[in-house]
């Protein structure tokens, strides 16, 4: 499987519910075997999750190399649009091409594939979100790409 991002994602934190979100600001892409995966300005997350438990060995879940990884796990189990497992390896393979070491990338991707199940199953806040997201980018001529 080919995965890759050409720019790193543009984002900005932002304050949400008591806590600390990353907003992105122009639309982002990367591409899974040449088939591009575009999200929408606007989107937010909450960086890589990583308990804080974990910090000083692993990581803040804000460092800049794990936000491209982060953003397109993150979309991708929002969406669905690929299986678990194939969002878990986009994971994997943008960390390292972002600069984050074999041991750490493997690290963050065994405790991902071990302990995110739960996240995989959409909630209603995230089905909202999508509504919302699906609102604000019809007014876009290119709201197509998105695939929502």
């Amino acid at each position: 499987m080919k995965i890759y991002y050409l720019d790193n994602p543009r984002l900005e934190p932002f304050e949400h519910r008591g806590k600390t979100l990353m907003r992105l600001t122009e639309d982002w892409c990367f591409a899974i075997d040449d088939k591009k995966y575009w999200i929408p300005k606007g989107y937010f997350y909450d960086g890589a999750s990583i308990p804080r438990i974990f910090w000083s060995v692993i990581g803040s879940p804000f460092e800049p190399d794990f936000w491209a990884g982060a953003l397109a796990h993150d979309w991708l189990y929002f969406t669905h649009f690929v299986t678990r497992q194939v969002a878990d390896e986009v994971l994997y393979q943008i960390l390292r091409q972002s600069g984050v070491g074999i041991v750490r990338a493997k690290v963050i991707w065994s405790a991902v594939r071990t302990c995110a199940g739960f996240a995989w199953e959409l909630t209603p806040d995230d089905l909202s979100e999508m509504q919302c997201l699906k609102r604000a980018m019809s007014d876009s001529p290119n709201h197509a790409k998105y695939g929502l």
